[in-house]
């Protein structure tokens, strides 16, 4: 009970309620990608970067059909890994971004508020990829061209 009181105070706002509908998403959506934002990235830039790379995929469904989001697969099967299979990306759940178009079917873990507010103010970019490498920072790319080859450099540095 104290937890979704204070979910309620901190989240459920006139500002956070005005800012949701004016970027054209719900409470519930807003929370959804709070939580993939949260998995995918830690520093409050990468958080933002993160939210809007979200946001131009959601923008954009005929190039972008589906999120892709590793962290929806992780979270449906219940595993951490460094790197997604083929196998794992076809893994059957409503919360695999990989299979399903749009959000997943719930939040996949408690959003901080800051994740919350990077959905809600992201940073704007061209970014419609990103890939973590082996320290956890995240590398961003346009094109998916870009994303490959950064995908590339860091599997092949991988460790060292």
């Amino acid at each position: 009970h104290a937890m979704l009181q204070r979910f309620q105070e901190l989240v459920v706002t006139e500002e956070i309620l005005t800012r949701a509908e004016e970027i054209g998403y719900t409470l519930d959506e807003v929370v959804i990608l709070g939580s993939m934002v949260e998995s995918e990235a830690t520093t409050t830039e990468d958080r933002k970067l993160v939210a809007g790379v979200f946001l131009n995929r959601l923008a954009h469904p005929d190039l972008f059909p589906r999120l892709q989001s590793c962290v929806t697969v992780e979270y449906a099967m219940g595993i951490k890994k460094q790197v997604l299979s083929l196998e794992d990306t076809k893994y059957d759940s409503p919360y695999n971004t990989y299979q399903n178009p749009g959000l997943p079917y719930g939040p996949i873990c408690c959003p901080s508020l800051e994740s919350i507010e990077a959905v809600l103010w992201p940073t704007e970019s061209n970014y419609y990829y990103f890939q973590s490498d082996d320290k956890g920072k995240l590398h961003f790319a346009e094109t998916f061209e870009e994303h490959a080859a950064i995908q590339e450099e860091l599997h092949a540095n991988w460790g060292s």
